[in-house]
């Protein structure tokens, strides 16, 4: 199966900024406000919802930041509706339909206890077909982790970081297991390893090819571990960096920067910087 990759790219030259032919995406206007002092937290919560944090109240507001709330947003419809009156995002699971997010007036975080207790984490089913959040009891599934929205050994639940100092965790989709390595003095480089229970998977990739937020890709039937990119300057030429999938059975694959975009880029001597991602597949 091929896979349609979203090329994110910014180029600019001497003469001025230069034009990349490209194939444009449209831009949709959500018309949720950010929360400007405080980044709030956005997530996809299937393949056209996204839930974002902003004002619960008037924006113009004297600290109005500190009110938060959670709205979910229809790119098909543009349509708008509030899933979580007060509170804040934490994380989201779009193939297991799990939400995790701070429910209660946010302004007890920044404000004091003049507005009651701070919020309280609470775990959701996604239900896309009414556009709501469903309480998912906590006692349901003690072997969720409420800020990565993963499930995971029983010792790595209740943690914000998995695993140790010397062999960190990176949990993949339920049933997938997760993916460790042993660190090194000066964080070297170091290979990656599969655990499927028992089973342990040598991966042909090091610690150095992977991020935390690994992304499931659906589509693709795979991880994506790494982003790809490109970068072209003056002193150091082209520099070009694979994305990094792991398939099924622990297979990695490596798919380079496109050549013909590496050679548009260096050859108008562009200092230019790129991100690849995966979208879709045909």
């Amino acid at each position: 199966m091929a896979s349609a990759w979203l090329l994110s790219a910014c180029a600019t030259s001497a003469a001025g900024a230069a034009k990349i032919p490209d194939a444009e995406l449209p831009i949709i206007e959500t018309g949720v406000a950010m929360l400007p002092n405080a980044r709030g937290p956005f997530a996809w919560l299937d393949s056209h919802t996204l839930a974002i944090t902003t004002f619960a109240g008037d924006p113009q507001a004297t600290n109005s930041w500190t009110s938060q709330q959670v709205v979910a947003f229809d790119t098909r419809s543009r349509q708008r509706r509030t899933i979580v009156p007060r509170g804040r995002l934490t994380c989201t699971n779009p193939p297991a339909g799990v939400v995790s997010a701070a429910v209660g007036d946010t302004r007890a975080y920044f404000r004091g206890s003049e507005f009651g207790p701070a919020p309280v984490t609470q775990w959701f089913k996604w239900d896309g077909a009414s556009s709501r959040l469903v309480p998912w009891p906590d006692r349901a599934h003690p072997d969720w982790n409420d800020v990565a929205c993963r499930q995971m050994l029983p010792e790595d639940a209740r943690k914000p970081i998995p695993g140790s100092i010397d062999h960190p965790r990176i949990y993949l989709q339920p049933g997938e297991g997760f993916i460790t390595w042993q660190r090194a003095f000066g964080d070297e480089p170091r290979p990656l390893q599969l655990r499927l229970g028992e089973q342990s998977i040598d991966l042909a990739a090091t610690s150095g090819e992977i991020t935390p937020n690994v992304r499931h890709l659906p589509f693709a039937g795979a991880h994506l571990l790494n982003v790809g990119g490109f970068r072209w300057s003056e002193a150091h030429g082209a520099e070009q960096k694979a994305a990094v999938l792991l398939r099924p059975g622990g297979r990695i694959d490596r798919m380079p920067f496109p050549p013909a975009l590496q050679a548009l880029f260096a050859e108008r001597h562009l200092s230019s910087g790129a991100v690849m991602l995966p979208v879709s597949a045909w």
